[in-house]
């Protein structure tokens, strides 16, 4: 198994005959071009004949259209969009209707993708989802930017799995509005609380701090930088 991380909460997972990325926002503005990448790069090698693409919520910095349709549309029916169940459908229908397979994921049911690779995705309020692979012995927790401030919120995801966690991957900074100094400060000091809560009750053997590497990049937001 090979980890290979892009940027910001993008990641590729390989093994033989499988090749997933998680969440690729990889070039571009997000949010109204209120955000950029602090750094673009060139992934085009990483991300040569890849199987799976999966996508933990629909914010822009993370189910990225651009990216989607910037693959050529005769490589797409080779690669399958792995989402959370919703009701509307709406990321299946898009993303079928662009060609590309889709594979709906109920709440906490895992499944086999293959004879040594299982997932498991689980929703969390109220749009998020975060997902584990279970790749033979090796246990890879994605929770990204699930909100876990609340304990019970991170006991309910230990107890679904039941299993060791070797890696943990889940945001390090907040995604929200804060207009003040003393605002910013409280948001970073609850972000940095929740991620040690995580570690703490997960117990991974590694947590990889990740899914936070943007800047602000509109007039109205650049003072948060």
């Amino acid at each position: 198994m090979k980890i290979t991380f892009l940027n910001h909460a993008s990641f590729v997972l390989e093994d033989k005959n499988f090749k997933l990325c998680c969440d690729p926002y990889l070039f571009g503005s997000a949010f109204n071009n209120g955000w950029n990448l602090l750094k673009e790069e060139n992934h085009e090698k990483q991300l040569k004949n890849l199987t799976h693409i999966f996508y933990s919520h629909e914010h822009p910095d993370h189910f990225a259209i651009p990216f989607l349709k910037s693959i050529n549309s005769e490589d797409r029916s080779n690669i399958t969009i792995i989402y959370q169940e919703t009701l509307d459908r709406r990321v299946k229908k898009f993303c079928e209707g662009i060609g590309y397979n889709f594979l709906e994921l109920k709440d906490k049911l895992s499944i086999k993708l293959n004879k040594d690779i299982s997932i498991t995705c689980g929703k969390v309020p109220f749009y998020d989802s975060w997902i584990n692979f279970k790749i033979k012995d090796l246990n890879i927790l994605n929770v990204n930017d699930c909100m876990l401030e609340n304990p019970n919120l991170i006991n309910e995801i230990h107890q679904t799995l039941n299993r060791k966690i070797d890696i943990l991957f889940t945001q390090f900074s907040y995604a929200s509005y804060a207009p003040t100094k003393d605002s910013r400060l409280q948001l970073a000091k609850n972000q940095f609380e929740a991620l040690k809560k995580q570690d703490k009750l997960i117990k991974p053997k590694f947590t990889v701090p990740f899914a936070s590497f943007i800047y602000y990049s509109n007039v109205e937001n650049k003072f948060m930088n």
